[in-house]
Formats: structure tokens, C-alpha cells, sequence
């Protein structure tokens, strides 16, 4: 009948048939903890039905019952929860338009046995003509009701709308969207945001692009206790890209963005700014060979100051073959940044890896890396007698012979050599140039086997450490890694895994996993997984098991069941049956 009432409303020609088709279902969970037991049956039917027309219609319809029992002693002593629409979606589609909408109704157990009941409804429409304005708009309602343990009900509504328009290279768009968010049935949180924005490339000249974009956003947002603060941003950048021959390369690049911050939690006037400039080169003398620099300067706000920092970095890398069996990778790298402010900041970067096939059975992987880092360092005034700008020194030309200024600002240490109370008693300056030297070293080692054609091994060993002194041999901290699998014919498989993780300082943790799977004749098939933790708190054991059975043609039962804290008082079970028929 469904499908004859489609046909009269969108009829078709010639013979073609819609094509129909679903499933039916039924399934209990019960989750059972130290606190609380609950039990969640569903049973659902499912009809997807595809009709044939020119409109390109596509219609899913899914009825669902649930059945809700917190009791612990009869399956039947719950209360029922019927949801005729528990699942439907609707598809539309034509040469310039599409619209869906869906709405699902779905129940869960959470780990803890809380029943969490999900309604999400969604619905969406976008027009995209040929030569004009393009447009989608979206509408989506979730509803999470928790009950239980947990008892809570939370909401969320958004509304977004956006259009863009291509007008030859260039690309203009605009959206808006707001969102409503509801705990208990209180306004918890709600938002607004608009935007405007048009970019675009074009080829100046062969092999030169230019590239440009203009962007505008603006969000307002309030909290639960009615706060509301509005953010403003602009945005500008111009790329521009040019390769005028194969082995070289020019990018030159512009960008500059403000904000300002208005609202009760934001300071009334609220205004920042940034903007970078960088120039970048590369150089490709061999295909296995490049080199890149970059030179630039970003300025940007920070809280009453506006700084400039130069920045550059150069490097260079290699990658080839040495041999069909070995290929070999090198990065060598350095960048600076030159703060007025803080302070110069050097780092440098070294790196290695390498991939070899040593048997045709076995191949390894190894990665090298060592970086290196030069930060300003700091000075703790607390070990001199006073400490401030070179005008406050004034007010310690009484101190006696022996006492000591800082000047924080040039870093420049003064001592009294005599008390005449007048400012040529102190010392010449000594300047301070004080850097802290950082270290990092990350080795890793892996190797992949195939010991025979139904066995496979993987190993990975790993080493990082961190201190002030380069030293390669130092391990650090060391990650191991192991798995194993076995798959002796074509229904059976095994699979073994661990790993220990040994941290530079602090304990230890081992961590193992066992499963295997069985497929039986007629698609029977069982999978289970036994897993084992050690910290240095506890262990933890943990298994998780699942039966497949194909009872009659398109019937399905599926068993399931797994805990946690196997062997402590502290255990969680999960036991769920799924019974399925399709037609």
C-alpha cells in the first residue's frame, strides 16, 4: 500500500518498480554494576523503501518499540516506552536541490547501568543552480535524557545558513548560525555568529598566482547566569606564488588579523592585533635534494605592548634510494626568533630515518632525531639587594659598600663600592647573558615479519629523553611495543599484543591483550578478547566475547557478553542477544 500511494503521487514510466526492503529485530542488554542493575530491551522494524521516479526520491522508514525494566527480578516488571518513528529519514534529490531529513530515537546502557535516551532530529536543504548563488541551510535537535545514577536531561538546538556565489575567480560567502543549549530545561548556554568573506587566485603571470581573501566574523555568546560577551574579527591575507622554473620556488606571504572583545567577561574596549610578513625560497638542484629559507616578522599585541619579532629558519633535505633495499631520509633544520622583549630563541632540528627491506620477509624502520634549543634565560632578582629600571638605582645610592642592584631591563648587575651617597659609587655594569640549553633525543626502532605464511610479528622500540647535556646514548623515557598473529586456516585466527611503557621518571605500566576468532560452517562464527593491565596502583583484567549464529535463512542471533575488573569487587557485566530477520 506504501508503495502503490508513492507511485500515485510521483508516477513513473515504463515498468520500473520501487524496491523494498527491511529487517526486523529484537535485543536485551543488561548491565549489571557493584551500585545498580538495569535492563534495556528493544525491538524494532525497519522498512527501506527506494522508489523509482524522475524526482529521485529515497524513503526510509523505521518503526521502533522499546521496552525499559530497571528491576531485578522479572524481565516484565519495567514500563514501555513506545516510539512509533523511532527512525526516519527522507531523501530528496534533483539536478540542482537536495533535501534530507532524519530523526533517529535510540536507547543505551552506559558502563555505569544509567539508561541514556538519544533523540537527535536533523533537517537540511541546499540549492546550488548553475551560474548562481549557492545555498544550505540546516536544522538540528538533540535530546539526551539520563536516568539512573545519573539522572539528567540536556538539549541542544542549532540553526546554521550559508550561501557563496562564484563570480569568475573570485568567491564571495556569507553565513550565520546560532545554537541554544538546555540543561534541565534552563537556558545553560546560547550563541550567535555571523560571517562575510570573499577570496579568490589569480594567475598574474605563467606560473604566478595571486592570491587574496577578505574575512568578517562576528559571534555573540551568553552563559547560564545571562553573561554575554561579543567577539569581533577581521581578517586580511594575500599569497602570492611563483615557480618559474622546476627547481625553484618563491612564495611571499601577508596576513594581518583584528579582534576586539566586548561584554561583562571581557574587558569593555578590548582590542588585539597581529601581522606576519615571510618571504620563502626553495631550491631543488637534485631531485633528491631541496633547500628552503624563510625570512619574516610578525608584530602583534601583547596585553599593553605591541611586539615585533624577526623570525628565519633555513634547511635542508635529503631523500633517496641507496640501494632497491634501503631508502634513506635527512632533514637538517635551524630557526630563530628574535624577541626585543624576551629575548633571542635558536632551535635546531637533526633527523634520520630509514626504511629497509632486510629479507623478503622481514624489513625495518629507523628513525633518528635530535633538536636543540636556545632560550633566554631568566634571572631570580631575589639574590641581589634590589632590582628594578637604571632610574631606580638612584634610590639606593645610601646603601652600604658591598650591596647590589639589577637592572631588569639590560640585565646589567651594579655593586656600591664606596658610601658617599652619590650616584658614581657604583660599580661599571656587568652584563648578564644568561641561556638555557635544551636537549631532545627520540630514537625508534621497528621491525616487521612474516616468520611464516600464516604468522605475523611486528616489534617497536622506543627511546626519548630530555635534559640540559646531549648525550645519545641516554634511553629516557622507553616504549615497547609487540603483536603477534597466527591465522591457521582460513575460518581461525589468533592475535597476541602488549606493551610497556617506562617513563624518565614515575612507574611503570604493562599493558597485554589476547583474542582470537572462529568462523563456523553456515557463517556461525565467535570472537572473544582477554586483556590485562598492570600500573603501579593495580592490575586490572578485563574480557569481552560474542557468538554469531545464522538459525534459518536471513535469521541471525548474536550473544554477547563482557566484564571489567574480572577479579576484584569492583566488576561490571554486559550481557546483550540480538535477534535479527531481514527481508
Amino acid at each position: 500500500m506504501l508503495a502503490q500511494a508513492l507511485l500515485f503521487f510521483f508516477p513513473v514510466s515504463g515498468s520500473a518498480i520501487p524496491k523494498l526492503s527491511g529487517s526486523f529485530s529484537m535485543e536485551d542488554t543488561k548491565v549489571t554494576t557493584p551500585e545498580s542493575s538495569s535492563n534495556l530491551f528493544q525491538a524494532g522494524l525497519n522498512f527501506d523503501l527506494v522508489p523509482v521516479m524522475t524526482k529521485r526520491l529515497g524513503l526510509l522508514l523505521n518503526a521502533k518499540i522499546n521496552f525499559i525494566d530497571s528491576g531485578k527480578e522479572s524481565l516484565w516488571s519495567g514500563s514501555w516506552n513506545a516510539a512509533p518513528f523511532g527512525n526516519l529519514g527522507v531523501d530528496l534529490t534533483g539536478d540542482s536541490y537536495g533535501f534530507n531529513m532524519r530523526h533517529s530515537n535510540y536507547a543505551t546502557l552506559s558502563a555505569n547501568a544509567d539508561l541514556v535516551d538519544t533523540k537527535i532530529s536533523r533537517a537540511a536543504f541546499s540549492l546550488a543552480p548553475q551560474d548562481l548563488p549557492r545555498l544550505a541551510a540546516d536544522y538540528t535537535t538533540t535530546k539526551t535524557t539520563t536516568s539512573g545514577i545519573r539522572n539528567n536531561e540536556a538539549q541542544t538546538d542549532t540553526i546554521s545558513l550559508f550561501g557563496d556565489y562564484q563570480y569568475e575567480w573570485l568567491n564571495f560567502r556569507g553565513g550565520y548560525s546560532t545554537q541554544e543549549s538546555f540543561s534541565q530545561g534552563v537556558l545553560s548556554f546560547s550563541s550567535d555568529s555571523i560571517f562575510f568573506g570573499t577570496g579568490g587566485s589569480y594567475e598574474i603571470l605563467p606560473q604566478t598566482t595571486l592570491s587574496g581573501d577578505v574575512s568578517l566574523n562576528q559571534s555573540t555568546s551568553q552563559g547560564s547566569r545571562g553573561e554575554q560577551t561579543t567577539n569581533t574579527s577581521k581578517g586580511l591575507s594575500l599569497n602570492l606564488n611563483s615557480s618559474p622554473l622546476e627547481w625553484l620556488g618563491v612564495t611571499g606571504n601577508f596576513r594581518k588579523d583584528l579582534a576586539d572583545s566586548t561584554g561583562t567577561l571581557a574587558v569593555t574596549g578590548t582590542s588585539t592585533g597581529s601581522q606576519t610578513i615571510d618571504v620563502s625560497g626553495r631550491l631543488s638542484p637534485f631531485p633528491s635534494l631541496q633547500f628552503t629559507a624563510t625570512l619574516g616578522n610578525r608584530t602583534f599585541d601583547d596585553v599593553a605592548l605591541t611586539r615585533s619579532v624577526d623570525y628565519r629558519t633555513v634547511a635542508a633535505t635529503f631523500s633517496d634510494r641507496l640501494r632497491d633495499e634501503i631508502q634513506v631520509g635527512l632533514n637538517l633544520s635551524r630557526s630563530a626568533e628574535f624577541d626585543p622583549e624576551q629575548g633571542d630563541n635558536i632551535r635546531d632540528g637533526f633527523s634520520l630515518n630509514s626504511t629497509m627491506d632486510l629479507t623478503p620477509r622481514i624489513s625495518a624502520r629507523v628513525n633518528f632525531n635530535v633538536g636543540r634549543s636556545e632560550n633566554p634565560g631568566f634571572v631570580n632578582t631575589r639574590l641581589f639587594g634590589a632590582s628594578g629600571t637604571f632610574a631606580d638605582r638612584n634610590l639606593y645610592n645610601d646603601r652600604p659598600v658591598g650591596f647590589t642592584f639589577f637592572d631588569t631591563i639590560n640585565n646589567e648587575l651594579y655593586t656600591k663600592l664606596v658610601n658617599t651617597n652619590n650616584a658614581t659609587d657604583w660599580s661599571l655594569p656587568v652584563h648578564f647573558v644568561l641561556l638555557t640549553e635544551q636537549f631532545t633525543v627520540s630514537k625508534t626502532v621497528q621491525f616487521n615479519m612474516i616468520p611464516t605464511d600464516k604468522t605475523s610479528l611486528a616489534l617497536s622500540l622506543a627511546a626519548n629523553s630530555n635534559a640540559e647535556k646531549l648525550d645519545l646514548l641516554e634511553l629516557g623515557s622507553r616504549t615497547a611495543t609487540s603483536s603477534f598473529s597466527y591465522r591457521p586456516n582460513l575460518r581461525t585466527s589468533y592475535s597476541l599484543s602488549g606493551s610497556a611503557n617506562l617513563p624518565q621518571t614515575g612507574a611503570a605500566s604493562y599493558s597485554t591483550t589476547a583474542s582470537m576468532s572462529y568462523r563456523f560452517f553456515r557463517g556461525h562464527q565467535f570472537t572473544g578478547s582477554y586483556s590485562k593491565t598492570f600500573t603501579a596502583l593495580k592490575a586490572t583484567d578485563n574480557f569481552f566475547g560474542g557468538v554469531s549464529i545464522s538459525l534459518f535463512k536471513r535469521i541471525s542471533l548474536g550473544l554477547t557478553y563482557g566484564t571489567t575488573q574480572l577479579f576484584s569487587e569492583d566488576q561490571t557485566h554486559l550481557f546483550r542477544a540480538t535477534l535479527s530477520k531481514s527481508f
